[in-house]
């Protein structure tokens, strides 16, 4: 049976050097970022901040293009909703909108008064 399926992988691979390959670190630097090696290479194979580097092993090397490196660092800067409603009810506005100020700021000035 033939399937017209394509694999994940495959479709990874040909997105990837149809942008053009290139090493993770070489991407990271033409994207104006200076990192260490390890740093390129954590980012490809665990992620960092939620969203993980597209890339594949050719050959012994991790490459990715330059392309998929600024979708990473766009998927960087996304907050989750739950994110963004801690963040709006530490100031006292979202769906939590009975505390008027910063609880932080609430807290110190109660212990200097006290």
């Amino acid at each position: 049976m033939a399937t017209d399926a394509v694999s994940p992988v495959r479709s990874l691979f040909d997105r990837l050097f149809a942008e053009g390959l290139v090493t993770v670190v070489a991407a990271a630097r033409k994207n104006g970022v200076k990192l260490h090696n390890k740093s390129a290479l954590r980012q490809a194979m665990v992620g960092s901040g939620g969203a993980t580097l597209e890339s594949v092993k050719l050959n012994g090397r991790r490459l990715t293009s330059v392309a998929a490196y600024r979708r990473f660092l766009e998927a960087q800067q996304r907050l989750s909703p739950k994110q963004v409603d801690r963040g709006l009810a530490a100031y006292g506005l979202g769906r939590d909108q009975q505390r008027v100020a910063h609880p932080r700021r609430s807290r110190k000035s109660s212990r200097r008064h006290a």
